[in-house]
């Protein structure tokens, strides 16, 4: 198992605003998949034609207007995994 901290990047008109997220993932799987995954569900409200994406740079534009994509992926130990997870930061 491995652990990444994603750094997810939401626009909104000129307001840009980042929220780390992490995940973990298997070993054998690819993060940048598991990344998008995250991405796309961003804004899941059941509606799949909500969003549009993702584009060449990995961005998914929503019908809210925002558009999301996952700006860096930093692999952390599982210890720093579980703190990010127990205080949802």
């Amino acid at each position: 198992m491995k652990y990444y901290l994603l750094s997810i990047l939401t626009r909104c008109g000129e307001f840009e605003f980042y929220k780390d997220v992490s995940i973990k993932v298997e070993s054998d799987d690819d993060v940048s998949k598991a990344a998008r995954k995250v991405v796309c569900d961003w804004y899941d409200d059941g509606d799949p034609g909500g969003r549009d994406g993702p584009d060449a740079d990995g961005v998914y534009w929503y019908d809210n207007g925002n558009d999301v994509r996952c700006d860096r992926i930093t692999e952390i130990s599982k210890s720093e995994y579980e703190i990010f997870q127990k205080y949802s930061i």
